[in-house]
């Protein structure tokens, strides 16, 4: 094969793996990404700190919580600097190098070409998008970065054996000691230099051997050590870095770390996935047809039997492949097993995020058990050998489709549950929807509850601090400066009325919120806590209410109120009595919005509730309009009846004006 077509066929590999991890970039922040990462700039600006004061103090708190990885707090001056889409993109070519990195490493230890490329086809079969802590849809590139290091490491390593020189060996190192230093599940990937070392001397030179990977087994074990003394002086907080000595949970642990990087495990696994897989319109895009269609052709024309990749040294080089497969497979889940937080958490086909890692392991044998196998054939007859090929291509072909997919469908699930609502309130926020509200104002989220809506979140994209309410909701807000109803209106209560909240009342509060500060724990994370002063005269809440749904990025509405008082029942918001309510509406057309009709439920004195027949666009007083988008008031009542917006609903010709249906059959 010449330069040229190499050079070709590589560049079309790396265009199909592209193509596949492409619903990457309609993801939305996922995980820590969603309601703390993403955040940065609104905890820096409602503390006042620096991004450098956050990063030291940040590094500080992962060792006083028992965690030995301080170069991973290069993630906060990411979302710091770049918005969702670029870290999307970025995302995606980390992925792609990645690709890169794994099919030279199996061109230099099998000294095969094709089989390089070979290798950068098999991640498309691998790459499972879930519905958990995911590698590849959230966590700041994490796995990314660790595998790449792993892979220069080796890289370097297989360079150094093949012609020895000082700062190849040096470079190869230190490249490990950066994958200890940002994550602790490559504490056993000494045991791939060692894989390589062997091959390259032998058995009969076993001292050689173990010498020249000495280093990384060293450098493992002094990181380890550093560990368990940071651990045993300040102690683990984090259940997730935990470690529970159970042999049968380990062990079951292990083996579903293990399993979760099979292909296809993930959609065997999960009835959810499968429930929508026959609907998807997935099948017939142009995109889909077109990478299998290329990755097909390809896998073949590297396949066939006259010129199908194979180890130039073999059967010692696949052997080689094979180990180095099973050491990448394996030892990221060891240290998964032993945490008491997924060896409880932990389900089949639903990994943690090393499954990253472990994929390209697995990958990595099934491609030396192929090309083992493809040479038995060689005595084989044409027809076989051509059935062999076909028939590979076109299992490939199918799982790579499936694949995508399943990944296809996390995708969209995510879409509607937190893309689209977050991008709408986004939206609307910077549109002026929070203009009634004042700094420092009570803010009560309602249901669905979502993990960014907190403090960090509001001063981002409004300007205003606000002390953000939630009746129940996300297990970190706390950390991230929510409160519950108890919480923040315990001054507020009626004493007459069980459960009530008056807003329209002077009282006499002892402190008055002033602002907030970073605080520190020891958690491996930053705490937003509010700060105080001592009042100096009789104040009357400014409370508001705020919910929004969407079915796309562009069509949705929000709505806010300005509230009277509220009840609660079992920690849930039962009834809501607001004075003055205002929504925003963007829909899918100019016309839509001018059909647009607005109903509301209405609690009087007696707390009795009134469905109202509605008011049209004439009756509603215009904030700010725009062609699809609209800021408008609903009108005051009569005496004694008080919207509860919760029940507030835009629609047009009787229906709601935003499609439902898609949401609720894609969260079901």
């Amino acid at each position: 094969m010449s330069k040229r077509s190499r050079f070709l066929l590589t560049l079309l590999v790396l265009g199909v793996n592209t193509a596949f991890l492409l619903p990457i970039l309609d993801s939305p922040y996922l995980g820590d990404d969603s309601w703390r990462e993403s955040l940065t700039r609104g905890l820096l600006l409602l503390s006042d700190k620096s991004l450098w004061e956050l990063c030291r103090q940040i590094s500080k708190d992962f060792i006083s919580s028992g965690r030995w990885y301080p170069l991973i707090i290069y993630y906060y001056p990411v979302f710091f600097h770049i918005g969702q889409h670029a870290y999307k993109i970025m995302t995606l070519l980390f992925i792609v190098g990645n690709v890169m990195l794994f099919g030279w490493l199996v061109t230099l230890v099998s000294r095969s070409v094709k089989l390089g490329i070979a290798a950068m086809m098999a991640p498309p079969l691998s790459m499972q998008f879930r519905m958990y802590h995911d590698a590849i849809l959230s966590y700041y590139f994490l796995m990314q970065i660790e595998f790449a290091f792993l892979m220069l490491s080796v890289v370097c390593f297989v360079l150094y054996l093949r012609r020895p020189r000082p700062w190849i060996y040096i470079a190869s190192v230190l490249s490990y000691l950066i994958c200890l230093l940002i994550y602790e599940v490559s504490y056993f990937f000494w045991a791939a230099h060692v894989v390589l070392s062997y091959h390259r001397f032998g058995g009969h030179r076993w001292k050689q051997a173990l010498s020249t990977s000495f280093p990384f087994v060293a450098v493992s074990a002094l990181n380890f050590g550093v560990m368990l003394i940071i651990r045993a002086q300040f102690g683990v907080y984090y259940e997730g870095v935990q470690s529970q000595f159970a042999p049968m949970q380990c062990l079951t642990t292990f083996a579903k770390q293990l399993f979760s990087a099979i292909p296809l495990s993930y959609y065997a696994s999960t009835p959810a996935i499968q429930d929508f897989f026959m609907w998807s319109d997935m099948f017939s895009s142009e995109l889909l047809i077109a990478a299998c269609a290329s990755w097909g052709l390809v896998w073949y024309t590297l396949w066939r039997q006259e010129n199908a990749p194979r180890p130039e040294n073999e059967p010692s080089a696949a052997g080689t492949l094979a180990a180095l497969g099973i050491v990448i497979w394996m030892a990221p889940s060891i240290p998964i097993a032993l945490s008491a937080k997924y060896q409880r958490e932990l389900q089949w086909g639903l990994g943690y995020l090393p499954t990253y890692v472990s994929a390209f392991g697995v990958d990595l044998v099934m491609l030396a058990g192929l090309a083992f196998f493809s040479s038995g054939l060689r005595t084989a007859t044409r027809p076989a050998r051509e059935a062999f090929a076909i028939g590979a291509a076109l299992v490939g072909v199918a799982v790579t489709a499936i694949t995508f997919n399943s990944n296809w469908i996390v995708v969209q699930k995510y879409a509607y549950a937190e893309r689209f609502p977050r991008a709408l309130i986004e939206n609307a926020l910077e549109r002026g929807l929070l203009h009634p509200v004042t700094d420092k104002s009570f803010l009560i989220c309602g249901e669905p509850f979502r993990s960014w809506d907190n403090p960090p979140f509001f001063k981002q994209h409004s300007g205003m601090t606000l002390q953000v309410v939630k009746p129940t909701g996300f297990e970190h807000d706390e950390d991230m400066g929510s409160t519950s109803i108890e919480q923040a209106f315990a001054e507020y209560a009626a004493a007459d009325r069980p459960g009530c909240y008056d807003f329209t009342c002077l009282v006499d509060c002892k402190q008055v919120f002033s602002g907030y500060d970073l605080v520190f724990k020891g958690l491996g994370w930053p705490v937003l806590s509010k700060v105080t002063t001592q009042s100096s005269k009789p104040e009357t809440p400014s409370v508001f209410f705020l919910k929004y749904e969407a079915s796309s990025e562009a069509v949705g509405y929000a709505v806010l109120a300005k509230l009277r008082g509220i009840k609660i029942s079992a920690g849930e918001i039962v009834e809501i009595s607001a004075d003055r309510t205002w929504v925003f509406a963007a829909l899918p057309s100019a016309s839509a919005l001018r059909n647009l009709r607005i109903t509301c439920k209405y609690i009087d004195e007696q707390n009795q509730s009134t469905q109202l027949p509605g008011f049209d666009q004439r009756q509603l007083r215009t904030v700010r309009v725009s062609d699809r988008e609209m800021i408008f008031e609903l009108p005051p009542c009569s005496d004694g009846l008080f919207a509860d917006p919760r029940f507030v609903r835009p629609e047009i010709e009787g229906h709601l004006a935003i499609n439902t249906a898609s949401h609720d059959r894609m969260n079901r």
